[in-house]
C-alpha cells in the first residue's frame, strides 16, 4: 500500500515563490531608500541663523555666534553672562510615566537680545532672539 500525498501543482509552488521575492524586494527596496533619505539630510547650518520663533538672527547679534547644543560655559565664553536667569518645569514632568532627565530648563535672558533656553545638563536647546528683551524674567 502506497500512500500518496497530494502534491501541490508546480505553477501554485513557482507563484508563491514569486510572491516571496517580490515582498522581500519590495522591503528591501524601501528600507534602502529609506537610509538614503536619512544619509542625505544635512546637519550643516545656514549662513543666517534663524530663532526658535522664526524670527531670523541678523549677523551683527551676539546670538548669532551660538547654536543648539552648545554648553553653558561656551555661551558664556562668546557672549557674555546673562542678565537674569529663570528655572521652569517642562510638561513632560507632569508625566507620571516619564522616567528621563528632561523635566527642567533654565532661560537665560539678555537684555536686547533675546533669551537662550538650557537643559538640565547646561546645552543649549532653544534660542529666541528678542530685541526688545527687557533682560529679566516677566513675574
Amino acid at each position: 500500500m502506497s500512500s500518496s500525498v497530494p502534491r501541490e501543482p508546480q505553477k501554485e509552488v513557482k507563484m508563491r515563490a514569486i510572491k516571496k521575492m517580490v515582498m522581500y524586494g519590495m522591503f528591501g527596496l524601501l528600507t534602502v531608500s529609506t537610509l538614503q533619505v536619512i544619509g542625505c539630510t544635512s546637519t550643516k547650518q545656514s549662513v543666517q541663523q534663524e530663532s526658535s520663533v522664526g524670527i531670523n538672527i541678523p549677523p551683527t547679534s551676539k546670538f548669532a555666534k551660538i547654536s543648539k547644543g552648545m554648553s553653558q560655559k561656551q555661551v558664556t565664553d562668546l557672549i557674555g553672562t546673562w542678565n537674569d536667569v529663570d528655572t521652569f518645569r517642562t510638561a513632560k514632568s507632569y508625566n507620571p510615566m516619564y522616567f528621563g532627565t528632561d523635566r527642567v530648563h533654565q532661560r537665560l535672558h539678555y537684555k536686547g537680545e533675546g533669551r537662550i533656553e538650557m537643559d538640565r545638563n547646561d546645552f543649549v536647546v532653544e534660542i529666541e532672539y528678542d530685541p526688545s528683551e527687557t533682560g529679566y524674567k516677566k513675574q
